[in-house]
């Protein structure tokens, strides 16, 4: 994974990025001009879902 993921909520519980994740954002990493790719954060809610 090239983007680092901050966890947004006070949940316990740790969510692993799952392998179709990792592959759609590999693949936004690898489109972006070098520039672009500062302005993107994720961040794992506590559902689990990750934010961009």
């Amino acid at each position: 994974m090239k983007y680092r993921i901050e966890k947004n909520c006070t949940s316990q519980r740790e969510y692993e990025v799952n392998e179709k994740e990792e592959l759609f954002f590999d693949r936004l990493y690898d489109s972006l001009p070098e520039g672009d790719r500062l302005f993107i954060h994720l961040y794992r809610m506590s559902n689990g879902t990750l934010s961009v």
